[in-house]
C-alpha cells in the first residue's frame, strides 16, 4: 500500500500497489483508516530544516492465507 502522510500529520492518497484478491486489498485500507480516524495515533510527518513536510510511503503487507 502506497500513502502520504501530510505535514498536518494525516494519511492521504491511499493506493494499493499490487492485490492479491478475496478481499485483502479492502482490509488493508481499512486499517490504514482506521489508523488515521484513531485519536489516540498520530503520525509524525517528515521534517525538512525543522518544517513539516509531506512524505510518501510503500508499506508492505503480508497476508498468511489458509
Amino acid at each position: 500500500v502506497s500513502f502520504v502522510i501530510t505535514e498536518k500529520g494525516r494519511v492521504e492518497s491511499l493506493e494499493i500497489m499490487r492485490s492479491i484478491g478475496y478481499g485483502t486489498s479492502e482490509i488493508v485500507l481499512e486499517v490504514i483508516n482506521k489508523m488515521n480516524n484513531n485519536p489516540g495515533f498520530e503520525w509524525k510527518p517528515g521534517l525538512v530544516d525543522g518544517k513539516p513536510v509531506n512524505v510518501k510511503y510503500h508499506l508492505p503487507v503480508k497476508f498468511r492465507l489458509q
